[in-house]
């Protein structure tokens, strides 16, 4: 779910006043020289749209409990989704104010829930499988589950070949990234996402005022709590409905950034799991701003919060659901048949199989 920095002593973290100055270096590294590569480069950057939001300006919208149905039982509310033959997708999102919540599928459902403790969630597919149309059952559980709100996001319409992909980029003011930066990355983000015959849309750069609380967490648990509480005030009424959401922080400790769920709450308004929190200072390296380093951290942690997994962890303890792609008992990206795949745990490398491509493409997100 999260993308850690490299254990290695090829970069050297940077920060302060000589942010701005590494920032200018960042343009031989990235290729920018390249005249096609400038040339796509600004054109990614004429089709942002650009906003500025006051954080303070922002009310914490209140959770609402929407039970649908109650199984005998403490703790348990159940559920079924009915599947037709013209559904493309349905991501359930489940949040309670207190305890903990969790969602059993039924047995033989090879999808994978994710829970934080206060958050769960899930979406069909999740596998790159057709689902047959009928109806399927799961239970939200713990010691929250009476408080739950439960919410889902579902897409209809004919099986997608190709889909469009909209961003909200929020960044916060101070975290140093300036649009050019975003600009080569999402140009490499673009390049992951081809694999999967899906374009980018809209995208709006978000720059959100009064957060400098927001900006350098002490720890991770500091950062997603805090991410949690922008996710819930910026993604009430976000500029794109349907984006793909970004809270670019200034630092997080020893990680790149990490996705709020598997999936996140993606097209559910007001959610405290609605998106991918990046963190800019960790891209920064000896060479200056490593803005392909950025754009592969956008697509790794945006196909978690579309619900990939990794193809397989660094002990090889677990791996995803995805029936295509190789998996490895444990070991490097030079050790392991996944090792370039963008979904491995480090994440340094942007191939998609066709199974990914084929979740991704039926998220409810894409259109």
């Amino acid at each position: 779910m999260m993308k850690r920095a490299r254990e290695s002593g090829r970069r050297s973290l940077v920060f302060g006043a000589a942010f701005g100055l590494l920032a200018g270096a960042a343009v031989g590294q990235d290729g920018a020289a390249d005249p096609a590569r400038q040339a796509r480069v600004a054109s990614i950057a004429s089709r942002m749209s650009y906003e500025i939001v006051a954080l303070s300006a922002q009310q914490l919208p209140e959770l609402q409990v929407q039970a649908r149905g109650a199984a005998p039982g403490p703790s348990t509310q159940s559920f079924s989704i009915d599947w037709a033959s013209d559904t493309v997708s349905v991501l359930v999102y489940a949040e309670t104010a207190g305890g903990s919540v969790d969602i059993t599928l039924e047995k033989g459902t090879p999808e994978r829930p994710h829970s934080k403790g206060g958050t769960v969630s899930f979406v069909f597919p999740g596998v790159d499988d057709p689902i047959p149309p009928g109806k399927y059952l799961f239970d939200v559980v713990g010691s929250g589950s009476d408080a739950a709100t439960v919410k889902s996001k579902g897409r209809r319409g004919s099986q997608p070949g190709s889909g469009t992909l909209d961003l909200n980029l929020f960044l916060l003011e101070g975290c140093g990234l300036t649009s050019g930066q975003l600009a080569e990355a999402i140009a490499v983000f673009e390049d992951s996402f081809s694999d999967a015959s899906i374009r980018l849309g809209k995208m709006t750069l978000v720059t959100v005022t009064g957060a400098a609380a927001y900006l350098s967490p002490g720890s991770y648990e500091e950062g997603d709590a805090l991410a949690a509480a922008l996710s819930r005030q910026l993604t009430a009424s976000p500029p794109n409905a349907l984006g793909a959401n970004f809270f670019f922080f200034k630092k997080l400790p020893d990680l790149y950034g990490f996705s709020q769920g598997i999936p996140a709450a993606l097209g559910i308004p007001g959610t405290s799991s609605g998106g991918v929190v990046v963190s800019v200072d960790t891209h920064i390296t000896d060479r200056g701003f490593d803005a392909h380093e950025l754009g592969l951290t956008m697509a790794h942690e945006t196909g978690h919060s579309m619900g990939l997994w990794h193809t397989s962890e660094r002990d090889g303890s677990q791996h995803d659901t995805i029936y295509d792609t190789p998996t490895c008992a444990g070991g490097s990206e030079s050790a392991c048949p996944d090792g370039t795949n963008l979904m491995f745990w480090s994440g340094h490398y942007p191939n998609l199989s066709a199974g990914q491509a084929y979740v991704l493409r039926r998220s409810p997100i894409v259109h």
